[in-house]
């Protein structure tokens, strides 16, 4: 199934959320690993594709299968796929700020949404990039938005953690080289989901093993 292609998402972020994105942007850091760490040039190129040619997800999530692990009964569709990138913005945006790309790749799971972000960047924290989709999407101010992303940079890599509204989960996967990588996945709707905090930290680390660029 053929997706839809945005060039550029459009977020629609509260000011406070941008101010604090504008505070966030920290150090750039590599981590550790083994033979599953992953480059910031590679999204990069997955992004790339996506953006010359509109095709289903390049990176091959099996959402059925994270729905499985995590005792989550129906069938998920793959949506739409939309692409962030560095060299397709204006000097001013955050994203080339970050240095960076954004892979968004949307699914149905059980008649409610399921989005999965994979942001690469070379500056900078990953999920700080997402700072104002978090905040929109788990409907938190400027002092919860910068609680929670201070929770997530202390957070081991592979280990899930939520908002407090349980619907949005980020977590930090190992990276090749400079730079810094994530997954921030939502779900549900207008800041809810029917799932247990449990189960979206299940099918969240179950989507970061799945994660291969």
């Amino acid at each position: 199934m053929s997706a839809h292609v945005r060039r550029r998402m459009r977020w629609g972020a509260p000011a406070a959320a941008a101010a604090a994105l504008a505070l966030l942007v920290g150090c750039s850091h590599g981590f550790p690993g083994g033979s599953d760490k992953l480059s910031v040039s590679g999204l990069r190129d997955k992004a790339r594709a996506v953006a010359e040619d509109a095709t289903n997800c390049p990176v091959h999530y099996d959402m059925s299968r994270a729905a499985a692990e995590a005792d989550v009964t129906g069938t998920a569709e793959p949506g739409e796929v939309s692409v962030e990138l560095d060299d397709h913005a204006e000097k001013d945006e955050p994203i080339a700020t970050f240095k960076g790309a954004v892979l968004e790749c949307a699914y149905q799971l059980a008649g409610e949404p399921v989005t999965v972000e994979s942001i690469a960047v070379e500056r900078g924290r990953a999920v700080n990039l997402m700072a104002p989709k978090i905040s929109a999407d788990a409907g938190l101010g400027i002092d919860p938005l910068t609680t929670y992303l201070n929770k997530v940079a202390k957070a081991d890599l592979n280990a899930p953690v939520l908002t407090e509204s349980g619907n949005v989960a980020s977590i930090g996967l190992p990276v090749d080289g400079k730079g810094d990588i994530a997954l921030v996945v939502t779900f549900g709707e207008n800041q809810h989901t029917r799932l247990s905090s449990h189960q979206v930290s299940v099918m969240t680390a179950e989507l970061a093993g799945q994660a291969k660029w």
